[in-house]
This record gives structure tokens, sequence and C-alpha cells, in this order.
């Protein structure tokens, strides 16, 4: 993925273009930028550069636009094109104007995304026996054969008296896998708050299933780790901290600083809570300005309402 700006404090891109396949087959390009004035934005795809799509929101054929202004500055821009295949394969671009700012997103989709694993129905989590026995699964199509490799909070999870594997292939390009934790009693199971991944990969690529026990209850809980990185924007240094979460409510969200004290929003100190789709996912976000080395350490992310996992990272 390639940038290329000439860009404003008005107009900037914030994060990567991210690329996705859905369960229903379809795949998402999306760009996350800044903008105060209401852009222009314009899709292009191959190497003639024809336009494939110029409307903020639009349905053209197979392909659909979306436009979101999640606050004040910050928007996002979706391409998602139905039925997607290897046809669909090669060069997109992404080109976003307003007053004399200018910024521009090249994102290739190479045939071998589409032979990846991915999806076939949203992730699983069950509880049995009156809660003692919890199931955690996933179905995914690949045309190669899938590995399956689990792990709890960042640890690779051996088999063994309470935790058991399940993967099978159910038919030529279907598969099914599931982690079956056994405990002793329901309210055990409960207090657990660890989070589950299972990385799963084919030898063109990987996708990740990711489960908290949260999930069960309608708790708020991670679906993206919290991670922090070092910008700089108009010769400011900046430490960018940002964790992905499932909520069925409207959100409160808690930042606690390296000295375990509530962070406020300051001169220094901007807080944003990001509605990222209409079935409850949010981004929660916290940028720390003039950063130096008195500020490194630990941070959390909390929330107010329920006790999910204070997922921390450190930024050194």
């Amino acid at each position: 993925m390639v940038f290329k700006q000439l860009s404003t404090d008005s107009l900037r891109f914030l994060d990567p273009p991210s690329l996705r396949q859905n369960v229903d087959g379809s795949i998402e390009i999306e760009t996350v930028f800044e903008s105060q004035a209401l852009p222009d934005i314009q899709w292009k795809f191959g190497s003639t550069e024809d336009i494939i799509a110029s409307q903020l929101n639009g349905v053209e054929g197979r392909l659909k636009t979306t436009f979101v202004r999640r606050n004040d500055e910050t928007c996002s821009s979706t391409l998602r094109i139905e039925g997607a295949g290897d046809a669909d394969a090669g060069m997109y671009k992404c080109d976003i104007s307003s007053d004399a700012a200018c910024i521009t997103a090249l994102i290739e989709v190479k045939k071998d995304f589409f032979k990846r694993p991915f999806f076939i129905q949203k992730t699983g989590f069950h509880l049995r026996d009156n809660g003692r026995i919890v199931i955690m699964d996933f179905r995914v199509r690949s045309p190669k054969k899938i590995t399956a490799a689990w792990s709890q909070d960042g640890l690779a999870l051996p088999k063994s008296r309470t935790v058991n594997f399940v993967h099978r292939k159910e038919n030529v390009d279907t598969y099914y896998g599931a982690l079956i934790l056994c405990r002793d009693s329901a309210s055990e199971a409960a207090q657990s708050t660890s989070v589950y991944e299972c990385r799963i990969k084919n030898e063109h690529g990987e996708i990740v299933a990711s489960y908290g026990q949260e999930q069960s209850s309608g708790l708020p809980h991670i679906t993206r780790p919290l991670s922090g990185r070092h910008m700089v924007k108009d010769h400011v240094h900046i430490a960018l901290f940002d964790v992905g979460f499932a909520s069925v409510s409207e959100p409160t969200v808690t930042w606690w600083n390296i000295r375990g004290k509530p962070l406020a929003e300051s001169g220094r100190v901007k807080v944003q809570v990001l509605k990222e789709s209409d079935d409850g996912i949010y981004t929660a976000r916290m940028q720390l300005a003039n950063w130096g080395e008195r500020d490194a350490g630990r941070y959390n992310v909390g929330g107010r309402s329920t006790e999910i996992v204070r997922h921390s990272d450190t930024l050194v």
C-alpha cells in the first residue's frame, strides 16, 4: 500500500488503508483520514485508472461506496465489491481532495488474497453445562488445507485436561474449528478475563479469530489489541494509542496514565471513541502531544461500566 500526500492541516491520512473480506464473499477497502471540509473522493482501478466510483455514498453495479464522518475531523471512505473474485485483483486508487489539498492511497489486491482463508460466518461463543463448558468456534472457506494455532493472552495454548481442540474438513473447501474449555464450575469460567485467538493459515495468507470471555454476557470485549505508535505532525511528536472493542450499548472509555491515574482531555491529551459499524464495533483512541521520555511507560484502557480486560501497551 502506497501513500502520496499534498496535504494541509485540514486533510491527511490517519491510518493505512485496510483490506478485508466479509463472510458473504465481498471485499472492502477502507481509508481513514482527517478532513474538516466535505471532500471529493474518486475510486479508480487498473493501470488506466478508470474511475469506478465518484459518489460519497452510492451503488454502481457490484460496487458500493460509503462515506462516514465519525466526528468533526475524522472521516472514512469504503469501497465494497460484491461477489469479488480473481477478476477484481489489481491496483485500486483512492483520490481525496479538499480545497487545495489532495491525498492519494494506492491499494493492491493480489490474486493470492482470494486464495486466503476467509470466514463464512461470524465466530461463535457458546456455553454448555450451565456455563461450565465454553466453546469458541469458527468456520472458514479455503481452497487449500489450513492450519490453526490457538493462543491465550498471546501465549501458545497447549492441549490439556481442561483444554481441547476440534478441527475438521467439512467439504471440499470448508473447514470448522473450535476451542473447548472445561472448568470445574460456571463461576470459574465466568471470572476468566483471558483473550483467546486462533491464527488460521494456508499457503496464501492468514486470518485471525479473536474471542473474549465477555462475549457470552454481552459485556464490552476487545476485538483488536491495544497498540501504541509514534508519529510527527506539524513538527510535534505525538504518541497515538488505539484499541478495538465491541459493545452492545453506548460505551464509556477511561484511559489510565503511567502513574495509574485516569487521563482527562487537555491541551496535550485528546481522547476519542469512534463507532466503526452499526453492529457495535468501536475504536477507542488517545493522542498524547509533545511526547517525550517523561511519558514513556505503560498506559491502560478500560470501561467504566464494566471491568473489561485492562489491556495495556508500553511505548518506549
